[in-house]
Protein backbone atom coordinates (compact mmCIF):
# COMPACT_ATOMS: atom_id res chain seq x y z
CA UNK A 1 0.00 0.00 0.00
CA UNK A 2 1.51 3.37 -0.95
CA UNK A 3 2.47 5.77 1.82
CA UNK A 4 0.81 9.05 2.68
CA UNK A 5 3.11 11.20 0.57
CA UNK A 6 2.68 8.95 -2.47
CA UNK A 7 -1.12 9.09 -2.18
CA UNK A 8 -1.10 12.86 -1.80
CA UNK A 9 1.20 13.19 -4.80
CA UNK A 10 -1.13 11.07 -6.93
CA UNK A 11 -4.06 13.18 -5.80
CA UNK A 12 -2.17 16.39 -6.65
CA UNK A 13 -1.15 14.99 -10.05
CA UNK A 14 -4.75 14.03 -10.77
CA UNK A 15 -5.98 17.47 -9.79
CA UNK A 16 -3.31 19.04 -11.98
CA UNK A 17 -4.25 16.97 -15.01
CA UNK A 18 -7.98 17.72 -14.65
CA UNK A 19 -7.57 21.47 -14.25
CA UNK A 20 -6.33 24.14 -16.60
CA UNK A 21 -4.48 25.63 -13.64
CA UNK A 22 -1.51 23.31 -13.27
CA UNK A 23 1.07 25.55 -11.59
CA UNK A 24 -0.86 26.62 -8.47
CA UNK A 25 -1.64 23.06 -7.24
CA UNK A 26 1.97 22.04 -7.82
CA UNK A 27 3.35 25.02 -5.90
CA UNK A 28 0.89 24.36 -3.09
CA UNK A 29 1.90 20.72 -2.85
CA UNK A 30 5.64 21.44 -2.88
CA UNK A 31 5.37 24.21 -0.31
CA UNK A 32 3.17 22.27 2.10
CA UNK A 33 5.65 19.39 2.04
CA UNK A 34 8.57 21.80 2.69
CA UNK A 35 10.08 21.11 -0.73
CA UNK A 36 9.72 24.75 -1.74
CA UNK A 37 10.29 27.80 0.46
CA UNK A 38 7.59 30.44 0.70
CA UNK A 39 9.78 33.25 -0.72
CA UNK A 40 10.65 31.04 -3.70
CA UNK A 41 6.97 30.18 -4.18
CA UNK A 42 6.16 33.89 -4.28
CA UNK A 43 8.90 34.58 -6.84
CA UNK A 44 7.78 31.74 -9.13
CA UNK A 45 4.14 32.81 -8.90
CA UNK A 46 5.06 36.45 -9.55
CA UNK A 47 7.05 35.52 -12.66
CA UNK A 48 4.21 33.31 -13.90
CA UNK A 49 1.67 36.13 -13.49
CA UNK A 50 3.91 38.55 -15.41
CA UNK A 51 4.33 36.04 -18.26
CA UNK A 52 0.56 35.47 -18.40
CA UNK A 53 -0.13 39.19 -18.46
CA UNK A 54 2.40 39.71 -21.24
CA UNK A 55 0.90 36.85 -23.24
CA UNK A 56 4.35 35.48 -24.07
CA UNK A 57 5.94 32.15 -23.20
CA UNK A 58 9.69 32.11 -23.72
CA UNK A 59 11.38 29.42 -25.76
CA UNK A 60 13.61 28.63 -22.78
CA UNK A 61 10.58 27.84 -20.60
CA UNK A 62 9.24 25.51 -23.26
CA UNK A 63 12.63 23.80 -23.38
CA UNK A 64 12.49 23.36 -19.60
CA UNK A 65 9.08 21.74 -19.90
CA UNK A 66 10.50 19.19 -22.35
CA UNK A 67 13.45 18.17 -20.16
CA UNK A 68 13.88 14.41 -19.96
CA UNK A 69 11.32 13.79 -22.73
CA UNK A 70 8.76 15.89 -20.84
CA UNK A 71 9.52 14.12 -17.56
CA UNK A 72 9.40 10.56 -18.85
CA UNK A 73 13.20 10.11 -18.53
CA UNK A 74 14.37 11.97 -15.39
CA UNK A 75 17.89 10.59 -15.76
CA UNK A 76 18.33 12.66 -18.94
CA UNK A 77 17.18 15.98 -17.47
CA UNK A 78 20.62 17.25 -16.51
CA UNK A 79 21.98 16.40 -19.94
CA UNK A 80 19.10 18.20 -21.64
CA UNK A 81 19.44 21.18 -19.31
CA UNK A 82 23.15 21.55 -20.09
CA UNK A 83 22.35 21.59 -23.81
CA UNK A 84 20.05 24.58 -23.31
CA UNK A 85 22.64 26.65 -21.46
CA UNK A 86 24.88 28.98 -23.47
CA UNK A 87 28.58 28.29 -23.68
CA UNK A 88 30.28 29.59 -20.52
CA UNK A 89 32.62 32.55 -20.85
CA UNK A 90 34.18 32.11 -17.41
CA UNK A 91 37.62 30.46 -17.36
CA UNK A 92 37.82 26.73 -16.82
CA UNK A 93 39.65 25.37 -13.82
CA UNK A 94 43.38 25.24 -14.36
CA UNK A 95 45.13 21.99 -13.47
CA UNK A 96 48.13 22.28 -11.18
CA UNK A 97 50.30 19.42 -9.99
CA UNK A 98 50.37 19.03 -6.21
CA UNK A 99 51.74 16.20 -4.03
CA UNK A 100 49.19 13.88 -2.39
CA UNK A 101 49.57 10.81 -0.21
CA UNK A 102 50.04 7.48 -1.98
CA UNK A 103 50.86 3.88 -1.07
CA UNK A 104 54.30 3.74 -2.64
CA UNK A 105 57.90 3.89 -1.51
CA UNK A 106 57.93 7.70 -1.33
CA UNK A 107 54.57 7.92 0.42
CA UNK A 108 53.26 10.47 -2.08
CA UNK A 109 52.66 11.07 -5.77
CA UNK A 110 52.01 14.08 -8.02
CA UNK A 111 48.35 14.71 -8.79
CA UNK A 112 46.52 17.20 -11.02
CA UNK A 113 44.41 19.50 -8.83
CA UNK A 114 41.89 21.97 -10.36
CA UNK A 115 42.10 25.62 -9.30
CA UNK A 116 39.86 28.55 -10.19
CA UNK A 117 42.54 31.22 -10.04
CA UNK A 118 41.20 34.43 -8.47
CA UNK A 119 42.98 36.77 -10.89
CA UNK A 120 41.56 34.91 -13.91
CA UNK A 121 38.01 35.04 -12.57
CA UNK A 122 38.40 38.67 -11.63
CA UNK A 123 39.35 39.56 -15.20
CA UNK A 124 36.62 37.34 -16.69
CA UNK A 125 33.90 38.86 -14.50
CA UNK A 126 34.94 42.36 -15.50
CA UNK A 127 34.86 41.62 -19.23
CA UNK A 128 31.99 39.17 -19.49
CA UNK A 129 29.72 39.99 -16.56
CA UNK A 130 30.01 43.73 -15.78
CA UNK A 131 26.76 43.80 -13.75
CA UNK A 132 27.96 40.94 -11.54
CA UNK A 133 31.36 42.62 -11.20
CA UNK A 134 29.78 45.85 -10.00
CA UNK A 135 27.30 44.16 -7.66
CA UNK A 136 29.37 41.34 -6.15
CA UNK A 137 32.81 42.96 -6.08
CA UNK A 138 32.44 46.74 -6.11
CA UNK A 139 29.39 46.60 -3.85
CA UNK A 140 26.93 48.22 -6.21
CA UNK A 141 28.59 51.61 -6.63
CA UNK A 142 31.99 53.28 -6.54
CA UNK A 143 30.68 55.64 -3.84
CA UNK A 144 30.31 52.68 -1.48
CA UNK A 145 33.87 51.63 -2.27
CA UNK A 146 35.29 55.06 -1.48
CA UNK A 147 33.28 55.28 1.74
CA UNK A 148 34.74 51.95 2.85
CA UNK A 149 38.31 53.23 2.46
CA UNK A 150 37.53 56.53 4.13
CA UNK A 151 36.53 54.58 7.23
CA UNK A 152 39.28 51.96 7.02
CA UNK A 153 42.34 54.12 6.34
CA UNK A 154 44.28 54.48 9.56
CA UNK A 155 43.07 51.09 10.79
CA UNK A 156 45.73 48.50 11.74
CA UNK A 157 44.25 46.31 8.99
CA UNK A 158 45.55 48.67 6.31
CA UNK A 159 48.63 50.12 7.97
CA UNK A 160 51.42 48.02 6.40
CA UNK A 161 50.35 48.68 2.82
CA UNK A 162 51.16 52.08 1.33
CA UNK A 163 47.94 52.24 -0.62
CA UNK A 164 47.89 56.01 -0.70
CA UNK A 165 50.95 55.97 -2.98
CA UNK A 166 48.94 54.42 -5.80
CA UNK A 167 47.37 56.93 -8.16
CA UNK A 168 44.29 54.73 -8.60
CA UNK A 169 43.57 54.48 -4.88
CA UNK A 170 40.87 54.29 -3.57
CA UNK A 171 38.77 54.51 -6.71
CA UNK A 172 39.90 51.14 -8.09
CA UNK A 173 40.87 49.19 -4.93
CA UNK A 174 38.43 46.42 -3.99
CA UNK A 175 38.89 45.04 -0.43
CA UNK A 176 38.70 41.25 -0.27
CA UNK A 177 38.82 38.46 2.27
CA UNK A 178 40.66 35.17 1.69
CA UNK A 179 38.93 32.29 3.47
CA UNK A 180 38.99 28.58 4.00
CA UNK A 181 37.20 25.87 5.89
CA UNK A 182 37.03 22.12 6.29
CA UNK A 183 33.74 20.47 5.35
CA UNK A 184 32.57 16.82 5.42
CA UNK A 185 33.02 15.09 2.08
CA UNK A 186 32.48 11.34 2.49
CA UNK A 187 30.90 9.22 5.20
CA UNK A 188 29.29 12.18 6.95
CA UNK A 189 28.68 11.31 10.60
CA UNK A 190 30.56 8.01 10.39
CA UNK A 191 33.84 6.99 12.03
CA UNK A 192 35.60 6.92 8.65
CA UNK A 193 34.38 10.38 7.60
CA UNK A 194 36.64 12.19 5.13
CA UNK A 195 36.80 15.96 5.01
CA UNK A 196 37.51 18.42 2.22
CA UNK A 197 39.55 21.59 2.72
CA UNK A 198 37.99 24.41 0.71
CA UNK A 199 39.62 27.72 -0.27
CA UNK A 200 37.57 30.73 -1.41
CA UNK A 201 37.64 34.51 -1.61
CA UNK A 202 35.05 37.30 -1.63
CA UNK A 203 34.68 41.05 -1.67
CA UNK A 204 34.06 42.77 1.67
CA UNK A 205 31.56 45.02 -0.13
CA UNK A 206 29.36 42.19 -1.42
CA UNK A 207 25.79 42.90 -0.28
CA UNK A 208 24.13 39.49 -0.62
CA UNK A 209 24.44 36.09 1.03
CA UNK A 210 27.62 34.02 1.02
CA UNK A 211 26.18 31.61 -1.57
CA UNK A 212 26.14 34.37 -4.16
CA UNK A 213 29.38 36.14 -3.22
CA UNK A 214 31.95 33.47 -2.30
CA UNK A 215 34.23 32.55 -5.20
CA UNK A 216 35.61 29.02 -5.01
CA UNK A 217 39.33 28.50 -5.56
CA UNK A 218 39.82 24.79 -4.89
CA UNK A 219 38.78 21.87 -2.68
CA UNK A 220 41.38 19.33 -1.50
CA UNK A 221 40.85 16.08 0.39
CA UNK A 222 42.26 16.67 3.86
CA UNK A 223 43.42 13.09 4.39
CA UNK A 224 45.61 13.25 1.26
CA UNK A 225 47.75 16.20 2.38
CA UNK A 226 51.47 15.40 2.50
CA UNK A 227 53.37 16.88 5.44
CA UNK A 228 57.02 15.94 4.97
CA UNK A 229 60.15 18.03 5.35
CA UNK A 230 60.91 18.15 1.63
CA UNK A 231 57.38 17.66 0.29
CA UNK A 232 54.46 19.60 1.73
CA UNK A 233 51.08 19.94 0.02
CA UNK A 234 50.00 22.96 2.03
CA UNK A 235 53.14 24.97 1.27
CA UNK A 236 52.79 24.10 -2.41
CA UNK A 237 49.16 25.25 -2.53
CA UNK A 238 49.79 28.41 -0.50
CA UNK A 239 52.66 29.43 -2.75
CA UNK A 240 50.36 29.16 -5.78
CA UNK A 241 47.65 31.14 -4.01
CA UNK A 242 50.19 33.83 -3.11
CA UNK A 243 51.09 34.06 -6.80
CA UNK A 244 47.48 34.54 -7.89
CA UNK A 245 46.59 37.06 -5.16
CA UNK A 246 49.73 39.06 -5.91
CA UNK A 247 48.45 39.37 -9.48
CA UNK A 248 45.13 40.58 -8.08
CA UNK A 249 46.85 43.14 -5.88
CA UNK A 250 48.99 44.43 -8.74
CA UNK A 251 46.02 44.39 -11.11
CA UNK A 252 48.03 42.92 -13.98
CA UNK A 253 48.39 39.54 -15.62
CA UNK A 254 51.39 37.64 -14.22
CA UNK A 255 54.23 37.06 -16.65
CA UNK A 256 56.04 34.55 -14.41
CA UNK A 257 54.85 31.57 -12.38
CA UNK A 258 55.21 31.18 -8.62
CA UNK A 259 58.79 29.98 -9.04
CA UNK A 260 59.88 32.89 -11.23
CA UNK A 261 59.80 31.00 -14.53
CA UNK A 262 58.57 33.04 -17.48
CA UNK A 263 55.09 32.19 -18.76
CA UNK A 264 54.48 31.90 -22.49
CA UNK A 265 51.30 32.43 -24.52
CA UNK A 266 49.50 34.18 -21.66
CA UNK A 267 47.61 37.50 -21.55
CA UNK A 268 49.54 40.60 -20.55
CA UNK A 269 48.59 44.02 -19.28
CA UNK A 270 45.86 45.07 -16.82
CA UNK A 271 43.37 42.50 -15.52
CA UNK A 272 40.39 44.85 -15.47
CA UNK A 273 41.37 48.28 -16.80
CA UNK A 274 42.93 49.45 -13.55
CA UNK A 275 40.76 47.61 -11.04
CA UNK A 276 42.59 45.52 -8.47
CA UNK A 277 41.96 43.74 -5.15
CA UNK A 278 43.50 44.41 -1.75
CA UNK A 279 43.59 41.48 0.72
CA UNK A 280 42.34 42.92 4.00
CA UNK A 281 41.16 39.88 5.98
CA UNK A 282 41.52 36.12 6.15
CA UNK A 283 38.73 34.05 7.66
CA UNK A 284 38.40 30.51 8.96
CA UNK A 285 38.19 28.68 12.27
CA UNK A 286 40.81 27.82 14.87
CA UNK A 287 41.61 24.44 13.34
CA UNK A 288 41.99 25.98 9.88
CA UNK A 289 44.33 28.71 11.10
CA UNK A 290 46.60 26.16 12.74
CA UNK A 291 46.43 23.55 9.98
CA UNK A 292 46.92 25.77 6.95
CA UNK A 293 48.38 29.07 8.17
CA UNK A 294 50.72 27.77 10.87
CA UNK A 295 49.18 29.91 13.63
CA UNK A 296 49.16 28.70 17.26
CA UNK A 297 46.88 25.76 17.97
CA UNK A 298 44.31 26.06 20.72
CA UNK A 299 45.88 23.16 22.63
CA UNK A 300 49.36 24.75 22.88
CA UNK A 301 50.60 26.68 25.89
CA UNK A 302 50.54 29.93 23.86
CA UNK A 303 47.25 29.65 21.89
CA UNK A 304 46.39 33.30 21.31
CA UNK A 305 46.50 34.83 17.82
CA UNK A 306 46.58 38.36 19.20
CA UNK A 307 49.45 38.18 21.67
CA UNK A 308 52.35 35.92 22.71
CA UNK A 309 50.97 35.25 26.20
CA UNK A 310 50.41 31.86 27.79
CA UNK A 311 47.08 30.24 28.67
CA UNK A 312 47.38 31.42 32.24
CA UNK A 313 48.14 34.99 31.26
CA UNK A 314 45.24 35.39 28.81
CA UNK A 315 42.76 34.26 31.48
CA UNK A 316 43.52 37.42 33.43
CA UNK A 317 40.61 39.82 32.80
CA UNK A 318 41.70 42.57 35.15
CA UNK A 319 42.28 46.12 33.96
CA UNK A 320 46.04 45.77 34.42
CA UNK A 321 46.37 42.35 32.72
CA UNK A 322 49.78 41.69 31.24
CA UNK A 323 48.45 40.78 27.78
CA UNK A 324 46.94 44.24 27.30
CA UNK A 325 50.40 45.66 26.72
CA UNK A 326 51.59 42.72 24.61
CA UNK A 327 49.03 42.73 21.82
CA UNK A 328 50.64 42.09 18.45
CA UNK A 329 51.08 44.89 15.98
CA UNK A 330 51.58 43.99 12.33
CA UNK A 331 55.23 45.07 12.35
CA UNK A 332 56.09 43.22 15.58
CA UNK A 333 54.41 40.00 14.45
CA UNK A 334 56.11 40.04 11.04
CA UNK A 335 59.52 40.53 12.67
CA UNK A 336 58.84 37.67 15.10
CA UNK A 337 57.70 35.30 12.32
CA UNK A 338 60.14 35.45 9.40
CA UNK A 339 59.21 31.90 8.27
CA UNK A 340 55.51 32.65 8.11
CA UNK A 341 52.93 31.18 5.76
CA UNK A 342 52.85 32.30 2.13
CA UNK A 343 49.47 33.94 2.78
CA UNK A 344 51.12 36.29 5.28
CA UNK A 345 53.76 37.20 2.71
CA UNK A 346 51.13 39.16 0.84
CA UNK A 347 51.71 42.88 1.47
CA UNK A 348 49.73 44.07 4.46
CA UNK A 349 48.77 40.61 5.76
CA UNK A 350 49.64 39.47 9.31
CA UNK A 351 47.93 38.01 12.35
CA UNK A 352 46.22 41.40 12.76
CA UNK A 353 44.20 40.60 9.61
CA UNK A 354 42.93 37.25 10.90
CA UNK A 355 39.20 37.20 11.66
CA UNK A 356 38.78 36.02 15.24
CA UNK A 357 36.84 32.76 15.60
CA UNK A 358 34.28 33.96 18.12
CA UNK A 359 32.00 30.96 17.72
CA UNK A 360 34.65 28.52 18.96
CA UNK A 361 36.05 30.86 21.64
CA UNK A 362 33.02 32.13 23.51
CA UNK A 363 31.91 30.55 26.76
CA UNK A 364 29.30 27.87 26.21
CA UNK A 365 26.87 29.63 28.57
CA UNK A 366 27.08 33.03 26.90
CA UNK A 367 24.14 32.58 24.55
CA UNK A 368 21.61 31.65 27.20
CA UNK A 369 22.54 34.74 29.22
CA UNK A 370 22.21 36.97 26.17
CA UNK A 371 18.86 35.46 25.19
CA UNK A 372 17.53 35.76 28.74
CA UNK A 373 18.56 39.41 28.99
CA UNK A 374 16.91 40.13 25.63
CA UNK A 375 13.64 38.53 26.78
Amino acid sequence: MPGLQQRLKRRADAATSDSSDSLAPLLTHLSCWSQLSWPLLQKIASCAVRDIQSGHVSDTLEHFARLGSSGALPQNMLRDFERILPDPTLPAAGLTIIPVKAKNARGWKPCHQPFFWPHEWFAALYRGYPIVFTDKLVGGSEAKLQKFWQVMLGSPLCHPVSLEERADFPAKAIPICIGGDGVPGLGVGKSWQRGVDVWFWYSLLAPSSSMGTYWLITAIWGHLLVDKTNVNTKKHVLKKLHWSFMALLEGTWPTRDENGRRLHNVPTGPLAEGWYCVPVLTSGDLDWYSKWLGLPHVSTNHPCLGCPCSKQQIMDFSTNAEWLDLMWTAEAWLLANPLRSWLFRLPGMSTVNVVRDYMHNKHIGTDQCMYASAI
